[in-house]
């Protein structure tokens, strides 16, 4: 990996030697106009030739289509034919089974646990870390 970095820095320190050039500064060349001497014939204009033209046919216009408005078609009703009476007694169904949640845990009282607290009330005592240091 080394030498291809190596060698990739010498192959453009080669590219790059600009010696062989002149050290003053060389604008860009520009093309110089020719001059063409004018004709020395003269040609006058031709004159048109009367021509018939008919005149053109006129294009057809496109039109689009105008949106038209119809009226939702009433619905139709649906009649459903009655039912036949059951010759037999159907007792009702049985009820579902509903689902019931777990009843909620009876509250209970846990007396405060003894934390030392300052005398403001807001302070707690913490434990101290000891460092020890170096010289």
């Amino acid at each position: 990996m080394k030498l291809t970095i190596t060698l990739l820095a010498l192959i453009g320190c080669v590219a790059a030697d600009v010696s062989h050039l002149s050290g003053s500064y060389l604008p860009p060349v520009q093309p110089q106009p020719q001059y063409l001497p004018p004709a020395q014939e003269y040609l006058p204009p031709s004159q048109p030739q009367p021509q018939y033209l008919p005149p053109a046919a006129p294009e057809p216009q496109y039109l689009p289509p105008q949106p038209q408005y119809l009226p939702p078609v009433a619905p139709q009703p649906r009649y459903l034919p009655p039912v036949a009476p059951q010759p037999q007694y159907l007792p009702p169904a049985e009820p579902q089974p509903q689902y019931l949640p777990p009843a909620a845990p009876a509250p209970e009282y846990l007396p405060p646990v003894d934390t030392p607290v300052a005398e403001d009330g807001y302070h707690y005592r913490t434990v101290k870390k000891y460092r020890l240091r170096s010289h």
